[in-house]
């Protein structure tokens, strides 16, 4: 998908933007590849539900890890805190 690092030093709204619905896409396309071919991830047991399980998880951390930085208390996703 040609997906990049992005380095410290050129971070932005706009390109942190850009680059995580580029990374959504990404992803979207990697899941339903791996439904319509069997289930399977490459690299990673055992199938494309667990993975699933597994990016929810991750992204939950740095979410965390974001708050932490920031010394307060973040929305939830959908409501109001």
């Amino acid at each position: 998908m040609g997906l990049e690092k992005i380095e410290k030093e050129s971070i932005t709204k706009d390109l942190l933007r850009s680059s995580l619905e580029a990374s959504s896409v990404a992803i979207a396309a990697l899941i339903k590849n791996s439904m319509d071919t069997g289930g399977k991830v490459k690299s990673f047991k055992p199938h494309v539900i667990a993975f699933l399980g597994y990016m929810i998880s991750h992204e939950s951390h740095h979410r965390g890890q974001i708050a932490l930085r920031n010394g307060r208390r973040l929305p939830m996703a959908g409501g109001s805190s």
